[in-house]
């Protein structure tokens, strides 16, 4: 204990602003998210999802003491360049670009004779706070909720399973009736892109059993599908490099505050040129509702703006540059795929992880949004039970 004429001393020194705010941010890490983690393990395929999730990982934990694990996968298909030297190669590149100190790296590599999903899920009971892996975009099975009588609804018509009919009987968009006579949806077709999982089958069942969060980074553009998405909406074919990111797109959707999400979005941007776009829509109102909605319109964006007020209100505490809007919007989902083709850079969901058979699932705005992303999505996940929720 100091003696007391020290005490009595440093009871009467002002502190400073920068020093305030300095204790202030360390608090703020001390009791979030990304300042608890201790061990990490990066799973690596070696394509460009995995190298930029290692850059994410890198810049989420630059300046912490934090363990991180980097598990090589079976590299992805390429003829003539297969090689356990390239394999190495493109290890220690993986490592390089996390940029964490070398007496907190080590790697792994999948036995020959193992099994790479059993081997893997076995690595990852293993004590980890987080788990981090790089995936392909998904397909799409619809282009646009704004086109539906376009090639958008062509696309979507292809995919929906057909509603079987008869003579005499009733569509679906007419009051049903039991029995096979209201029309069943038969299954869809084979080639569907919402048949089978929803990202690959290792990431689909790290998902289903992981206990720790699970960290994932897609990158557009990567399957025929999303190439032939771009060309039917006469866009750019392929995006810019997704290792540079000149922002960070963080919707903050219905009464979600400060979350892993915003917290690992800041993370990443603070104390550098990137700027973190914290957004919120507000759902436009149904015409047939139309009567009296700019008031309660009104009423809705002012709660938005509180919301992304509050979420900006940390990131700069965590010194982050932030920039804030709040929009009406009659699909908000749409209207944020609209906002990161004008403005690409990377955007940071968060969801739990919902209990559904054969496929990972986080919710119907996180799937839509996974699927139609012009640009970069990382995703933090966790079961249920260990969901950060809304700040208090």
């Amino acid at each position: 204990m100091a003696p007391p004429l020290l005490r009595w001393t440093i009871g009467r020194v002002e502190m400073g602003e920068e020093e305030r705010r300095r204790l202030e941010t360390e608090d703020l890490k001390r009791e979030g998210f990304v300042g608890n983690l201790k061990r990490v393990l990066l799973l690596s395929s070696g394509d460009a999802a995995s190298h930029l999730a290692a850059r994410l990982v890198g810049l989420m934990l630059r300046g912490e003491d934090v363990e991180v694990t980097t598990m090589q996968l079976e590299a992805p298909a390429d003829p003539g360049a297969e090689s356990p030297e390239a394999d190495d190669q493109d290890l220690e590149q993986v490592v390089e670009e996390l940029s964490v100190e070398s007496h907190n790296t080590r790697t792994l590599t999948l036995p020959d004779d193992g099994r790479p999903d059993q081997d893997v899920l076995a690595e990852v009971e293993k004590g980890y706070d987080l788990v981090v892996i790089g995936t392909g975009a998904l397909r799409s099975g619809e282009h646009s909720l704004r086109e539906p009588n376009g090639a958008a609804g062509t696309a979507l018509r292809r995919w929906l399973p057909q509603w079987a009919t008869r003579p005499g009987t009733r569509g679906p968009a007419q009051p049903s009736v039991p029995g096979y006579e209201a029309g069943y949806p038969e299954q869809p077709q084979k080639d569907s892109p919402f048949q089978g999982p929803l990202f690959s089958e290792l990431v689909d069942r790290l998902i289903h059993h992981a206990r720790c969060p699970i960290f994932i980074v897609t990158t557009p553009h990567s399957s025929e599908d999303a190439l032939q998405a771009g060309a039917d909406n006469a866009e750019l074919e392929r995006p810019g490099d997704p290792i540079d990111l000149p922002r960070v797109l963080l919707p903050v959707w219905g009464s979600h505050g400060v979350s892993w999400g915003a917290e690992i979005g800041f993370s990443i941007a603070r104390q550098s040129a990137i700027e973190v776009d914290v957004l919120h829509w507000v759902s436009a109102p149904r015409r047939r509702l139309r009567a009296g909605w700019d008031h309660a319109t009104r009423h809705a964006v002012d709660i938005g703006e509180d919301l992304v007020g509050r979420v900006a209100e940390i990131g700069e505490r965590l010194e982050a540059s932030v920039r804030t809007e709040v929009s009406v919007a009659a699909v908000p989902e749409q209207a944020f795929i609209d906002h990161a083709r004008r403005h690409p850079g990377l955007i940071v969901l968060e969801s739990t992880r919902s209990p559904v058979r054969r496929r990972a699932f986080f919710g119907h705005e996180v799937d839509y949004l996974l699927r139609h992303a012009p640009c970069p999505v990382a995703l933090i996940s966790a079961p249920q039970a260990h969901h950060s929720g809304a700040s208090n």
